[in-house]
């Protein structure tokens, strides 16, 4: 399982099996995972806790994404995501 997963949904994604398969792979070994959501130019940033339990943070394109632990000092505009609208 690598340290770091990147899902996008697409149109024909259901969100519901996309947080299911971050889900997964937290619990096999990544240590980060982000959801991607173009419509909603919205990122859900999902790790486990100390304690095993999945943490879940959503950002938008006025925030900036952090390394989570992951990546040291990676400071990333989530605008750079998101084509200007």
């Amino acid at each position: 399982m690598p340290d770091f997963a990147v899902e996008i949904q697409s149109q024909n994604d259901d969100l519901r099996d996309m947080r299911e398969k971050a889900e997964y792979y937290l619990r096999n070994g990544a240590h980060l995972v982000w959801l991607i959501f173009p419509k909603t130019r919205t990122i859900e940033i999902r790790q486990l806790d100390d304690d095993g339990a999945v943490q879940i943070r959503q950002v938008t394109d006025a925030d900036t994404l952090d390394g989570a632990g992951v990546f040291a000092g990676l400071l990333l505009a989530v605008t750079k995501i998101f084509p200007k609208v």
